[in-house]
């Protein structure tokens, strides 16, 4: 009985195999990939803008204080170490962070959800199930497949993409490109 059993689990599990849909997976999992994609490269890269034009503002202020007031040398390995901590402090918070405690893909389909109302949960609900291969043995296949087929068919025509202003990178760019250019 024991044998007859994990045969009986083994070919219901290579039978709930064969039933995913891998279609719906790679539509879905492509668009919330490229979100976080995109949103990773706009938020490092509008802050690596930010770090280039605070580290050319601090060292602009502090070589014209260094000229007006002459400071000692002790002053300027303390102005140094300040412009480090700064440095040091914008990098872990702007880019650091940002790369270690990325969104995973249930945060990104809840805002997704967000920016597109139609669809109702039902993203972040495939986002769980294509997750989860305890779903395929608890609820009804049949019914799982029907959502994923729906969501896919809401989200082939929709760009995630434009969740992700890149607005700010855009200025924040052409504002150090400028500001380089003069320098």
């Amino acid at each position: 009985m024991d044998n007859a059993e994990k045969i009986a689990t083994k070919m219901t599990n290579v039978l709930q195999q064969q039933t995913k849909e891998p279609a719906y997976n790679s539509v879905l999992t492509d668009k919330i990939s490229a979100l976080g994609k995109k949103r990773l490269v706009v938020i490092c890269g509008t802050s690596i803008c930010q770090l280039i034009l605070i580290i050319l503002g601090l060292v602009s202020v502090g070589m014209l204080l260094d000229w007006v007031f002459d400071f000692s040398i002790g002053l300027r390995a303390l102005l140094l170490l300040a412009y480090l901590l700064i440095i040091g402090i914008l990098i872990y918070r702007g880019i650091f962070k940002q790369i270690v405690y990325k969104p995973d893909d249930e945060q990104l389909a809840l805002m997704v959800e967000k920016a597109f109302p139609v669809f109702k949960s039902r993203l972040i609900s495939s986002i769980q199930f294509l997750k989860s291969d305890q779903a395929y043995n608890t609820f009804s296949i049949k019914l799982i497949n029907r959502l994923l087929q729906e969501t896919s068919e809401l989200a082939k025509p929709l760009d995630f993409s434009i969740i992700v202003s890149a607005r700010n990178l855009n200025s924040y760019l052409a504002l150090t490109t400028l500001i380089l250019l003069l320098a």
